[in-house]
């Protein structure tokens, strides 16, 4: 699994982050760090590009929803785009995408956050 930050120049309480490969009970650790200094950076939103992503499993989703409560806390949300089918199924039968935000590509994520941040 990698996780790469990526450059969003936007606002400092957004974080963006390209996951790729495999997120499973061997490698999730990582995935708990970056999320961990994202929250202590003040991030309120994260976005995840998983363009790369292959597959992920319930200890990767298990760090998910601990992300959702922490930013949840600060009135923010995870967004994630570019997920493959697979990766998506998976969310849609945990129920997940129903307590994060789904695009299609990264410049859906951009005018949602735009939008989010002209009208808040």
């Amino acid at each position: 699994m990698g996780i790469k930050e990526k450059t969003f120049i936007f606002s400092s309480t957004v974080k963006h982050f390209e996951l790729s490969g495999k997120i499973y009970y061997d490698n999730v650790e990582n995935l708990e760090q970056v999320f961990e200094d994202a929250f202590e950076s003040g991030a309120r939103e994260v976005v995840l590009s998983c363009k790369k992503l292959e597959m992920i499993d319930s200890s990767g989703l298990s760090v998910i929803v601990e992300m959702i409560k922490k930013l949840a806390t600060r009135s923010g949300k995870l967004h994630f785009y570019g997920m493959n089918p697979g990766v998506e199924k998976i969310f849609n039968l945990t129920n997940l995408q129903k307590f994060v935000e789904i695009y299609p590509d990264f410049d859906s994520v951009r005018q949602a956050l735009n939008k989010s941040y002209q009208t808040g």
